[in-house]
């Protein structure tokens, strides 16, 4: 009987321990509750052996979930929206020869407006420029104000001195528009306060490095010819030309008109009886045509002398 409810007892624990071993255990208190059954005679007693305990329902582990409840819902807070601006231009490293740098003071700030981009004239933008400006205790030129089309971004640019001076101005325009409705009511007397801001605005101070590249030197300054040069040497080749050209025509065209006469051959004439006449007319001739052929010779050395004067005078 002993050993039965030992069974028993420890069927019921291996089935709360493992549910998988729970047919073994009812195996082996079934097998040992069989020897005994109900009756009556000189065994430990008499009597119906006692049914196991009912078995008991699995347990059901619940996990917990890992998801988070879904938020509550309700109005969405008011966002700037993200605005792609434009790649920046490359600019000339600090490093490049004859560059110059110099760094720049900016207040940015961005205004998100309602209505349309074409409701925002250039004068209205200047009304507002010189609001911010005035605020910022700068000139009215410091101030450029540019507009996008996405509600309608309005996106201020206030040049400062110095640094600090960009501080203090960003601290000042900070308290006077730290919400959509005092940014409104700075801006009522713009437009005959048409001007609504819809969103917080974004006041940000920001440090520009801008370089300077000087323009390029010109060809004179390389080391070239200098304007004088250049023009003797394109003009001095045109004037020997017109020069060469001068010598030419006034060879061929007054050269013949000089040259000397052509010598006309004398004849000597004979006749009978008289051979010394002739030969006296002859001598006569003769001294004549030297005369004459002196004469010439004397205008030819003249027109020649004319010549070489009017040559050195041209």
């Amino acid at each position: 009987m002993a050993a039965a409810l030992a069974c028993v007892v420890l069927g019921a624990m291996l089935e709360q321990a493992t549910p998988e071993l729970y047919g073994v255990g009812r195996a082996l208190s079934d097998d040992y509750s069989s020897g005994f059954e109900s009756g009556s005679g000189s065994g430990y007693g008499s009597g119906e052996f006692p049914n196991p305990p009912p078995r008991p329902p699995p347990l059901v582990v619940v996990s917990p979930s890992t998801s988070s409840p879904p938020p509550p819902r309700g109005t969405p807070t008011p966002r700037i929206p993200i605005i792609s601006s434009p790649p920046p231009s490359p600019v000339v490293p600090p490093g490049a020869p004859g560059a110059q740098s110099f760094i720049r003071y900016v207040v940015v700030i961005t205004l998100i407006a309602s209505g349309n981009i074409n409701d925002y004239t250039p004068a209205i933008l200047g009304e507002m420029g010189q609001l911010l400006a005035a605020k910022a205790n700068v000139s009215s030129t410091a101030a450029s104000l540019s507009v996008i089309a996405a509600s309608v971004v309005i996106i201020a640019r206030i040049i400062m001195a110095s640094e600090s001076a960009m501080n203090e101005a960003q601290i000042g325009l900070a308290s006077e528009l730290r919400t959509a409705q005092t940014a409104t009511a700075f801006f009522s007397t713009v437009a005959n306060g048409n001007v609504t801001i819809i969103y917080t605005p974004l006041i940000e101070a920001a440090t520009e490095r801008l370089v300077y590249q000087p323009p390029p030197p010109s060809p004179s300054d390389d080391g070239g010819l200098s304007s004088g040069v250049l023009v003797g040497v394109t003009v001095g080749p045109g004037i020997a030309v017109l020069v060469g050209c001068c010598f030419a025509f006034y060879y061929f065209i007054y050269e013949p008109q000089t040259a000397p006469p052509k010598k006309t051959p004398t004849t000597a004439v004979k006749k009978k009886g008289s051979d010394s006449e002739s030969e006296a007319s002859t001598g006569t001739r003769g001294d004549s045509s030297r005369g004459v052929e002196r004469s010439l010779s004397r205008g030819e050395c003249t027109a020649d002398r004319g010549k070489n004067r009017q040559i050195a005078h041209v």
